[in-house]
């Protein structure tokens, strides 16, 4: 018997690979959409990258000018001090497709060059060449590929990773890249067999899409290209505003089932934004049926972290739910805390 294990994941989690967190996104998304009010001439980029993009982006979709999306880059660049996250705006204006695909743009920028100064990225023109793994630093998903290889060989691995499923809020990928990298360096496995293996074994779902795939075969795209226009208009498109993502049957239906059937929840530097908590919550009248629920809440005050839990417990376990465990710590200390629980030693002795 194991146990089938959901990360829930949140920007906290890819902090400790030195991507940004949700308001940090916000100051640095500020930053991408700065530029020049022209008055009758219009608003102007400073980024050329940002501003390459989005004029492909309106040429392809010949729906609107390039203006009309510079003028939503200009909106989000005034209101970014107000928004509580970058979804939040865009949802409070679902209506202005041109805002969408501005605000699509300059994520899509930020995240391609955080992931470019991550610890994950690394020159791949060598096939030799891979992550630096003991430069990382303390970091949750080094910690649960160390409770998934302890004690187990390649294919007990694999069995095991089958049952974590990881359903992440962010655009980035860098389970992905860990995943594949870790793989192909401890196994000493070839890029093909490493990629074949994960298509089986490595179930990621992003709640509200992603910059593009990220493979072994494809290890440059992540945090590659940041430079180029063209690139980054067609990362941008993988991107999901919080209506697209929440009005995607399909997916959905897969992250709640992950949940359902799961023994063990793991909130990972997850904000616990309305918003996030609403989109997987249960359909009325149901309740999640999961033994053990863990979870970080760093920064939470106290009387925040009693309504989240107030949330969780009303609307997805059952108000007399007992297992519920949020603790003021970081991703990798919460994994370290669990490691025995999640490395199943407690099952090795029944």
């Amino acid at each position: 018997m194991r146990r089938k294990k959901v990360f829930i994941v949140g920007a906290g989690a890819s902090k400790e690979f030195d991507l940004p967190t949700g308001m940090e996104l916000v100051k640095r998304i500020e930053q991408a959409a700065s530029g020049s009010d022209r008055g009758f001439e219009g608003y102007t980029p400073s980024d050329t990258v940002v501003a390459g993009a989005l004029g492909y982006i309106a040429s392809d979709l010949n729906q609107f000018s390039k203006n009309d999306i510079f003028d939503g880059l200009l909106a989000i660049k005034n209101n970014m001090g107000l928004a509580p996250s970058i979804d939040n705006f865009l949802e409070a204006h679902s209506d202005k497709l041109p805002w969408a695909l501005a605000g699509k743009v300059a994520i899509a920028r930020c995240i391609l060059q955080a992931e470019a100064r991550s610890p994950l990225k690394f020159d791949n023109s060598n096939i030799h060449n891979r992550p630096e793994f003991f430069r990382l630093g303390s970091n949750w998903l080094s910690r649960v590929f160390q409770t998934l290889v302890a004690q187990r060989k390649q294919e007990d691995f694999f069995n095991a990773l089958k049952t974590c499923h990881f359903i992440t809020f962010n655009y980035d990928r860098i389970i992905e890249q860990f995943f594949h990298q870790a793989i192909k360096s401890y196994f000493q496995l070839s890029s093909s067999e490493v990629d074949e293996r994960c298509r089986d074994a490595l179930n990621v779902l992003h709640v509200y899409g992603h910059l593009g795939d990220v493979n072994c075969q494809t290890a440059g795209d992540f945090g590659g290209r940041s430079d180029d226009s063209q690139y980054l208009a067609r990362a941008a498109q993988g991107i999901r505003t919080f209506s697209e993502g929440v009005s995607d049957p399909r997916r959905m239906q897969i992250a709640k089932a992950w949940i359902d059937n799961s023994d063990v929840v793991a909130f990972l530097g997850f904000g616990f934004l309305p918003l996030n908590l609403e989109a997987l919550a249960p359909s009325s009248g149901e309740m999640y049926k999961v033994n053990e629920v863990i979870g970080t809440s760093l920064g939470l005050s106290t009387p925040n972290r009693n309504i989240v839990e107030d949330i969780l417990k009303g609307q997805w376990f059952g108000w007399e739910y007992k297992n519920l465990n949020l603790l003021p710590k970081k991703g990798f200390e919460l994994i370290e805390d669990y490691s025995y629980f999640l490395s199943e030693f407690d099952l090795k002795t029944k």
